[in-house]
């Protein structure tokens, strides 16, 4: 009965081990246009004046795309919530346009490459987008089908900042400059 429980646990563990290796999504990291990654909401100005991010598509899964990796995949960005309109720009020169909904465009994945893309948001209230890069439908040399095979997913909130938020650092910065200049007058 042991070594039948020890059996059965051991297997679980090797297939257990062996399901997380299969799966490689590709991952999605938002930046600012310098590259350095940004943590917490995309922040805009209430004027509606557009802000420009980089995201970065990378870890894509090329071992499943044969014989050198190469696929088709697809980048898009929706508006997910809130009065905010997006475009995208896999160049930094042409752009999609803006919309309220969802834009997207194709590309071909090389094997071992990264890839970035500009994304333009503007609004005049908070609202959500979401980030998508998947890979399009690939047939093996079997004729099976690889529906949306690697993918990646992220929803990031977009703000705009409260006047709390912009007023109070202008507001200790005069403070601290009104004080020096009275200790300065001997005051």
């Amino acid at each position: 009965m042991k070594k039948i429980l020890l059996l059965l646990v051991s297997g679980m563990l090797i297939l257990s081990l062996a399901g997380s290796a299969i799966a490689s999504p590709a991952k999605i990291k938002l930046c600012d246009l310098s590259g350095n990654e940004i943590v917490g909401p995309i922040m805009i100005p209430a004027d509606g004046t557009p802000v420009t991010v980089k995201m970065e598509v990378s870890d894509i899964f090329y071992s499943q795309f044969p014989p050198d990796g190469t696929h088709d995949r697809t980048f898009s960005v929706k508006v997910a919530s809130g009065p905010i309109e997006v475009q995208t720009s896999n160049d930094g020169s042409t752009w999609l346009g803006w919309t309220s909904g969802e834009t997207s465009f194709g590309y071909t994945a090389e094997a071992s490459k990264d890839y970035c893309y500009l994304v333009q948001i503007k609004g005049t209230n908070d609202g959500t987008i979401s980030v998508k890069d998947i890979s399009d439908d690939y047939y093996t040399d079997d004729g099976s089908e690889l529906d949306d095979f690697d993918y990646g997913i992220e929803t990031y909130e977009v703000q705009i900042p409260e006047f709390p938020t912009v007023a109070l650092p202008v507001a200790a910065i005069l403070g601290l400059v009104f004080i020096f200049g009275r200790r300065k007058e001997g005051l």
